[in-house]
């Protein structure tokens, strides 16, 4: 819903108003969190869709849509205990931002411009593994409760995660003014989130007991199955030495063997390059032409005008 109405909110106020940018951006997007111990980034694809509004000629609003995605996989590790965890995940992230943008120089006199945003935004993520298990396939590890969510009266932590959440954006970026409508720039775009759950990997395991237990009593085929597939993604260590599935000891409390660190919660960042262009610089027939040189010949206010 929230991403809806900013959609609505950028199309509807960019068309009014010749004080509006549109931006478009394209880069990559990783993450950090439980899976990522001993391994290095894995960089997916990313971009942005957004207006801009100049209160001043250093200050900024800027509303974005986004779409990135993120994964991490214990078998890329280099230590031998993640590896031996064998946990995988995969996300496809859709994000609505609203951002204020402060200039370090002033436009008026610098071509090269190094600038900062920070600004909340709403984001939806849906955890699936990466690796799926054989008669399972793929599901949505949050539906199937990995930590116990599903199981009835079962309090296993902060477990009951929410998809749909809020965040905290800050970067920095230096865009080049190509023209006085155009401009092209580079930014780091770091998230700090309120949850461990990103990848689904926070608390204890759920012993193997309470897993048989819960499914004994389950009243419906559709929870038998989410337990099912719970217990199955919840635990799936290998043995260090043959590398093949361990079955879980039935009496593994939930004190033991933690899943995850939940004193630290996720965290995913982008990099990106950003394409800014100013309304009055499409609807103006002479915006072409830079009033810093007007005698000039063939002056830029588009890429596409070389001289």
């Amino acid at each position: 819903m929230a991403i809806q109405f900013a959609t609505f909110l950028l199309i509807s106020t960019s068309v009014s108003s010749q004080g509006f940018s549109l931006t478009a951006a394209l880069g990559t997007c990783s993450y950090v969190g439980d899976l990522t111990n001993g391994s290095s980034p894995v960089y997916k694809p990313a971009y942005s869709l957004g207006a801009a509004y100049d209160f001043t000629n250093r200050f900024r609003l800027r509303l974005n849509l986004s779409g990135m995605s993120v994964q991490a996989d214990d078998l890329d590790s280099k230590l031998a205990y993640m590896r031996q965890r064998n946990l995988s995940f995969k996300s496809a992230i859709q994000e609505a931002s609203l951002l204020g943008e402060f200039d370090i120089l002033d436009n008026s006199f610098n071509s090269i411009i190094p600038y900062v945003f920070v600004g909340p935004s709403v984001y939806h993520f849906d955890p699936h593994p990466l690796r799926t298990i054989k008669g399972i396939g793929d599901v949505s590890l949050h539906s199937i409760g990995t930590e116990g969510q599903n199981i009835p009266g079962l309090k296993n932590g902060d477990t009951k995660y929410n998809l749909t959440q809020l965040n905290i954006q800050m970067g920095f970026g230096v865009r080049y003014e190509i023209s006085e409508k155009v401009s092209l720039g580079v930014e780091v775009n770091y998230r700090n989130l309120f949850t461990d759950y990103l990848d689904d990997v926070s608390g204890k395991y759920i012993d193997r007991n309470t897993w048989d237990s819960a499914i004994s009593k389950a009243s419906n085929s559709t929870l038998i199955k989410q337990l099912e597939a719970g217990k199955a993604y919840g635990w799936n260590r290998l043995d260090p030495k043959t590398g093949v599935p361990i079955i879980q000891d039935p009496t593994l409390g939930n004190n033991s063997w933690p899943r995850g660190n939940p004193s630290k919660n996720d965290v995913y960042y982008t990099f990106q390059v950003r394409l800014s262009i100013k309304l009055s610089s499409i609807e103006s027939g002479t915006g072409f032409y830079s009033p810093r040189n007007p005698s000039g010949r063939r002056q830029l206010r588009c890429a596409r005008a070389v001289y």
